[in-house]
């Protein structure tokens, strides 16, 4: 499969119910070697956020740092980013995680 395809495999999962369509992105998230699909998986773990149990939840965020450390999150994608960020306590590396992606943004509208 290729990555688009995969993308779109996350895409879909993220509008199927259940636990199992969870553990399948969660699988995506972690372990695809593509960056765009496990940013891509991120999304669609955030739009299943309501959802998503304690345990399933606090994976996700255990996720998300390795991803920003790495710069995955580009353009519009930082916003679901720091929006869920500013959900949890702040906790060193979250801020230290804040501190780059403001050093790496333009505010100037182009």
């Amino acid at each position: 499969m290729t990555w688009i395809e995969r993308s779109l495999a996350a895409i879909s999962l993220a509008r199927l119910p259940g636990s199992h369509a969870t553990d399948q992105l969660m699988g995506l998230l972690k372990k695809d070697p593509t960056p765009v699909v496990r940013v891509v998986a991120w999304q669609a773990m955030l739009s299943r956020a309501k959802f998503l149990t304690i345990a399933q939840y606090e994976a996700w965020l255990d996720a998300t740092g390795p991803l920003v450390t790495k710069g995955y999150f580009r353009g519009t994608t930082r916003v679901g980013l720091l929006r869920t960020m500013m959900q949890n306590p702040p906790t060193r590396s979250a801020k230290l995680q804040f501190v780059t992606i403001f050093g790496q943004t333009n505010a100037f509208l182009q």
